[in-house]
């Protein structure tokens, strides 16, 4: 078997419909949408089988939709192998991680949290995030064409003030740099880019300024919460957005959960480090494969690693084939 990441979305992938099939033929999925909708108290068969992309993108909604999606894919997994977290941990040969939002699905699936328990905080951190700016003063741009160290430029230029900034939130790829903060300066930086010899900057779908200095009244008011949260060791490695490496000490990773709200994820970082770990097999689990595509440009030209989506009854057939 090769050696496996499981890697799980962030904000942004949701999508109506999503994991519709796996619900109705599933019961491991069958079995966590519905914990999480009782967890939160909402229906989620509701807001992600219906037609209302605008309900499903709330913050508040879109963070529960797309941890009960991963987990649910991944628990899918499990229940079609006939796998075992404590197996998976003797044979040496997983990794989980996952981009922002998606490191609550990765910890949750590696047995951290009980699923209700992650729901209920996921939950709580969708309002205090939703809350935390108001809507049209906060965005995110993602400047497609540059290095890192010129999209720093491009973020000091473009920034005024702590009222007027911009600040990099996630090196996803090369190439590939989202910057975070007030839409006035990224306004200014979308200039600024373009005459730097940018491809693009494409503002992004989402209301939020996540991983800047915008989200500070939000970590403090998260703290307490992530405080209480019942929290174990991972089961499976966990590789986390903020230090790039393996973090199995509790603490730790509580105080890096709660760090990611104003800094930036370090995904090309943990990447190389998985890679560099010997993993050969990169899955991603839950909707969409935007993390496969990030992954495929990190990875060297002439790798042999296999990177692959899992977001439907076809992607949990082929994966579970190839396993037997």
């Amino acid at each position: 078997m090769l050696k496996t990441a499981f890697i799980f979305p962030g904000q942004g992938s949701q999508k109506i419909g999503m994991g519709s099939d796996l619900y109705q033929n599933f019961q491991a999925f069958k079995d966590v949408f519905d914990e999480a909708s009782e967890a939160v108290s909402i229906d989620l068969k509701k807001i992600v089988f219906g037609n209302d992309e605008a309900v499903l993108n709330k913050t508040e909604n879109a963070q529960v939709a797309l941890v009960a999606m991963s987990v649910g894919v991944f628990r899918t997994l499990l229940s079609e192998l006939v796998w075992n977290l404590n197996k998976m941990a003797e044979d040496n040969a997983f990794f989980v991680a996952g981009h922002s939002l998606g490191e609550y699905s990765a910890l949750t699936s590696a047995g951290a949290v009980e699923l209700s328990d992650m729901m209920k905080f996921i939950r709580q951190r969708g309002d205090i995030m939703s809350s935390a700016v108001a809507d049209g003063v906060g965005g995110m741009m993602a400047v497609l064409g540059l290095d890192k160290d010129s999209v720093k430029q491009i973020a000091e230029k473009a920034s005024v003030n702590e009222n007027d900034l911009c600040e990099i939130a996630n090196d996803n790829c090369p190439g590939q740099i989202v910057l975070s903060g007030h839409v006035t300066a990224l306004k200014r930086a979308e200039v600024i880019a373009k005459e730097m010899g940018a491809k693009r900057a494409v503002m992004l779908a989402v209301s939020k300024p996540a991983h800047c200095s915008l989200m500070k009244s939000a970590q403090e008011n998260l703290k307490p919460l992530m405080e209480v949260l019942p929290f174990n060791a991972p089961i499976l490695p966990f590789v986390s957005n903020n230090s790039a490496k393996v973090e199995n000490d509790v603490s730790v990773i509580k105080n890096q959960l709660i760090a990611q709200t104003t800094c930036g994820v370090r995904w090309v970082e943990c990447v190389n480090f998985m890679i560099e770990n010997g993993v050969q097999r990169f899955v991603e689990v839950g909707s969409g494969a935007v993390l496969s595509g990030l992954v495929k440009k990190i990875i060297p030209s002439d790798s042999q690693i296999v990177v692959e989506s899992i977001n439907n009854i076809q992607g949990v057939s082929d994966y579970v084939q190839s396993i037997r």
